[in-house]
């Protein structure tokens, strides 16, 4: 009865032991994971940060664009003016040779 109890012990330690490995490879995976998700959540923090320097970059792009064509339609008024004017000046001298 001694030596099996003795036996018994033995092996509850041995087992206690193998747990105890077993824990600690747990533990430096739950370590290890939750390294790699907080690399992941920065990760997703400057992306979020791009994408918005990216958002507001093409806002003002777009903002540029509509800039730009109120400057292209001002000076298409510009030029048809003075076409209208070069055209008029030119009546003018005409009449004035005759």
């Amino acid at each position: 009865v001694m030596e099996q109890s003795a036996a018994s012990a033995a092996g509850g330690v041995d087992v206690a032991n193998r747990a105890g490995e077993a824990v600690g490879r747990i533990t430096a995976s739950a370590r290890a994971v939750d390294d790699v998700v907080g690399d992941i959540s920065n990760a997703l923090r400057e992306q979020g940060a791009a994408t918005n320097d990216i958002a507001r970059n093409v806002e003002r792009i777009a903002d540029m664009a509509e800039h730009n064509a109120g400057v292209v339609s001002q000076t298409s008024a510009a030029a048809h003016g003075l076409q209208t004017i070069a055209t008029r000046i030119d009546e003018m001298l005409r009449r004035f040779r005759l």
